[in-house]
């Protein structure tokens, strides 16, 4: 329970401040930059992308738990299972050019920014291995 309300917590905290990722896609040979940039909506699967983030409070970057500055950091987020968190309400599904509503009920499993804040929370803010990132709230 500690776990949830940290992670919501942090979750509100990074909202409230400028958050700033530009992807960079690590399966596929193409990256998301060469998608229409106004939507940036890759719908092809990934185990992992890596995003360029910066977190800060009126221009001065966050510390991670272990002094890492949260300021043009690259962080590779993986893919993991979002029910997990009980969050299976925000898995991605395909769209119609990758824009507008969900059009079909297949999983698309690739990091998302829900993805990227689970594990930016985990990593910097609580401190834990990269390795024991994304493994969801058992056992807490």
């Amino acid at each position: 329970m500690r776990k949830v309300l940290s992670i919501l917590l942090v979750l509100a905290l990074v909202l409230g401040m400028g958050i700033t990722a530009l992807a960079v896609d690590d399966d596929a040979s193409v990256s998301v930059a060469a998608v229409d940039p106004q939507y940036n909506y890759n719908e092809t699967a990934a185990s992992k992308v890596t995003v360029n983030v910066t977190v800060s409070n009126d221009g001065v970057p966050i510390m991670g738990q272990e002094g890492t500055p949260i300021s043009h950091l690259d962080v590779t987020v993986p893919y993991f299972d979002l029910s997990l968190y009980g969050l299976s309400t925000y898995y991605r599904y395909g769209t119609t050019g990758g824009k507008g509503a969900y059009t079909n009920t297949k999983l698309i499993e690739r990091p998302t920014a829900l993805h990227l804040f689970i594990y930016m929370i985990e990593r910097y803010y609580m401190g834990l291995p990269a390795k024991d990132c994304g493994k969801g709230t058992s056992g807490i």
